[in-house]
């Protein structure tokens, strides 16, 4: 195993606040509010009022990749993991980056609680539509993170996900299963198997996306049983993700769209149920969903043009509008987004000039 350092070139994006004080009932300005100096109070609630700056995007050194970028996770802003499609995944612990041996399949998705819990999905549903196979397999590490992981499951599975180590759901082809005990897999079912992706906000509030004509998006409380949230005829879910209970997203996919399959989100709102929203006039894939709370919202993939081939990230505040995130270099395709806090984001992508790249946001 060899231990490289992270190498970062800054990339500005620019970021700025403002503030106003004082207004009487009727909207127009206090003459004595404005007169006097801002007091710590005023200056406290104004800037509580304002939103998340936009984030600057550092690139780690890609020498640390062996293949192209598949997932992201982590249990912290010091614990982070990068999986690829070249049997390796890559751990970032404060600052130090180290490749650890995977077994001999994509490492397609990953959930860890903490630094001595963590979890892969040997295959990717996305890539394995564009025609990338795997040897499948759910893996979890053993006594050293550093360098051993062990099968825990046989089998094809898309996404792992859990709210503790002794609460963690898995969703394959055969579809989701559940362990308590961290290592044996239960299967819950529903009948028909086809289960992509997985999320939730707890034990008791836990959503799978699913290419099952029967129920596209499935929720359970946490009892063994699943029901159909939302239903979709001609659409598979290729991810979920759920920021609080009663609020979830959902990228959808025709099936048989082919490799590059326009995609739309679904968003559960409270109130108004399962609402379509679209992030671009153009033709997006996505295939990527991750936000730090209901309020801030990611989505990633690509658009196919006259140019070609370019990726996408997008950004939401939880209000039904997207708006393009401007990433440096010429990125081909947005293949994974997640986070510790709406100020420390990571994307991994495929750039066309440099090759896989992940970009670490903060404001």
């Amino acid at each position: 195993m060899r231990v490289l350092p992270i190498a970062s070139v800054a990339l500005s994006l620019g970021c700025g606040l403002s503030a106003s004080y004082g207004a009487t009932g009727d909207g127009t300005p206090d003459a004595q509010d404005a007169r006097r100096e801002p007091e710590a109070s005023d200056l406290d609630a104004s800037l509580d009022a304002q939103p998340e700056p936009p984030l600057s995007w550092t690139s780690v050194d890609e020498d640390i990749f062996q293949g192209d970028i598949v997932s992201v996770w982590g249990s912290s802003s010091t614990d982070v993991s990068v999986g690829t499609d070249s049997f390796a995944v890559v751990r970032i612990a404060s600052g130090i980056a180290a490749p650890t041996v995977f077994p001999d399949q994509v490492a397609g998705a990953g959930w860890g609680s903490d630094p001595q819990t963590a979890y892969v999905a040997g295959s990717s549903a996305w890539l394995a539509q564009m025609g990338l196979a795997s040897g499948g397999g759910l893996f979890r590490y053993a006594a050293n993170y550093a360098s051993d992981w062990t099968s825990v499951a046989s089998g094809t599975f898309y996404s792992v996900w859990g709210s503790s180590p002794g609460d963690v759901y898995a969703a394959g082809d055969l579809g989701v299963f559940h362990a308590v005990d961290g290592g044996t897999f239960v299967g819950e079912g529903p009948d028909g198997g086809g289960a992509l992706s997985l999320g939730g906000t707890g034990p008791t509030d836990i959503y799978a996306a699913t290419s099952m004509v029967a129920g596209t998006i499935l929720h359970s409380t946490g009892d063994g049983n699943w029901q159909a949230v939302y239903t979709e005829t001609g659409g598979e879910a290729w991810a979920v993700w759920s920021g609080e209970p009663g609020d979830a997203y959902a990228i959808v996919v025709p099936v048989g769209g082919g490799d590059n399959p326009p995609a739309h989100l679904v968003h559960l709102k409270a109130g108004q149920g399962w609402v379509t929203e679209s992030v671009s006039d153009t033709p997006t894939t996505l295939v990527t969903l991750w936000g730090s709370s209901a309020g801030d919202v990611y989505a990633g993939g690509w658009h196919l043009d006259s140019a070609g081939k370019g990726g996408d990230l997008f950004h939401s505040t939880g209000d039904g509008q997207w708006t393009r995130v401007a990433l440096p270099g010429t990125p081909y395709d947005v293949r994974c987004v997640w986070g510790s806090s709406a100020s420390d984001v990571y994307v991994g992508l495929y750039d066309i000039e440099n090759g896989p790249v992940l970009l670490h946001g903060q404001p």
